[in-house]
C-alpha cells in the first residue's frame, strides 16, 4: 500500500506475479489444421448450395455489394467440407434461366471429382465464389428456387449422408411466383422424416424477412440464420455449416 504496509491481498504460492506470457500470432497452418479437425468430426454431406443472384444481393453493406460478402465467406466455409462430401450450386434471381429462375452451376455430386474435363467440383466452386455476380435489376426468385432445390436434394437422396439444401440470401422474394403459403405447404407435404432434407438459411442485410424465412427453416427441420453486418458474417456462416454435426432430425438451436 502506499503507506509501505502490507495490502490485503498479496501473490501467494498459486499466484504467479510475472506478467503473463503472450501466445504467439495463430498462423494459417494452425487455422488449416483445426479446419480439418473440425471436417474430421462432421457427417458426410449431400448439400446443394443456392446463390442468391437478384438484386438484393447488389445492394452494398458497408460499401461492398452483399453477394461478395457473402461469397467471401462462403470460400472459407467450403474448406470446411471433407473430400466425402457431395456438393453442387446453383445461383437463382428472376428469368436468370430463361424459363427457369435458377442457373445449375455446378451438378450435384461428389466435391472431389471432376464434373466434366479435368476440373474438380471443388476447385470450380472455389472459382464461382470468386465470380458469380449479382444482376441489379433482377427480382428475387427466392421461393420458386427453395422450393425447386429441394426437390433435388430430396430425389437425389443419399441414405449414408446429411442431406441438405443451404440458402445464401439477401433474405427477401419479390412475389413473382411461388407465395409463402404455397411453398410451406409443399415442403410440409414433401418433407419426409424417413429421408430428412434439411432447409438451412444463411440471409444478409436488415431488411431480411425474419418470419417467412424461419417458418420456411422450420418446415423443413432446418435454421436461419442472419447477418446484419459484415463483422457477423463468418461468425454466421460456421454456425449455419455446424448443423451438419446434428442429425437431420434433431431440432435446429439456432
Amino acid at each position: 500500500s502506499g503507506d509501505g504496509r502490507q495490502g490485503p491481498i498479496s501473490p501467494g504460492p498459486q499466484i504467479p506475479s510475472a506478467a503473463p506470457r503472450t501466445r504467439p500470432s495463430v498462423s494459417a497452418q494452425d487455422i488449416d489444421a483445426a479446419l480439418a479437425a473440425w471436417s474430421r468430426l462432421a457427417p458426410p454431406t449431400n448439400i446443394l448450395v443456392l446463390a442468391d443472384a437478384s438484386k438484393h444481393m447488389a445492394e452494398k453493406m458497408n460499401g461492398r455489394p452483399r453477394i461478395r460478402v457473402a461469397l467471401d465467406a462462403a470460400r472459407i466455409g467450403l474448406r470446411l467440407f471433407p473430400d466425402s462430401t457431395h456438393m453442387g450450386l446453383w445461383e437463382f434471381a428472376d428469368r436468370l434461366g430463361g424459363i427457369r429462375d435458377h442457373r445449375e452451376r455446378v451438378t450435384l455430386g461428389p466435391i472431389n471429382e471432376p464434373e466434366s474435363g479435368q476440373v474438380i467440383r471443388r476447385s470450380r466452386l472455389d472459382e464461382l465464389t470468386r465470380t458469380i455476380t449479382a444482376h441489379p435489376k433482377a427480382d428475387s426468385s427466392l421461393y420458386d428456387s427453395i422450393l425447386s432445390g429441394f426437390r433435388k436434394v430430396s430425389g437425389d437422396y443419399r441414405e449414408e449422408m446429411n442431406n441438405s439444401l443451404l440458402v445464401i440470401t439477401g433474405g427477401r422474394d419479390d412475389g413473382k411466383g411461388t407465395d409463402r403459403a404455397r411453398l410451406l405447404d409443399a415442403l410440409r407435404r414433401g418433407w419426409d422424416p424417413d429421408r430428412p432434407v434439411q432447409i438451412i438459411i444463411i440471409a444478409f442485410g436488415k431488411d431480411v424477412d425474419r418470419e417467412s424465412l424461419s417458418q420456411i427453416a422450420d418446415a423443413a427441420n432446418g435454421s436461419l440464420h442472419a447477418a446484419r453486418e459484415p463483422e457477423e458474417i463468418i461468425d454466421v456462416f460456421l454456425a449455419a455449416l455446424a448443423r451438419r454435426l446434428c442429425h437431420p432430425t434433431c431440432k435446429p438451436t439456432a
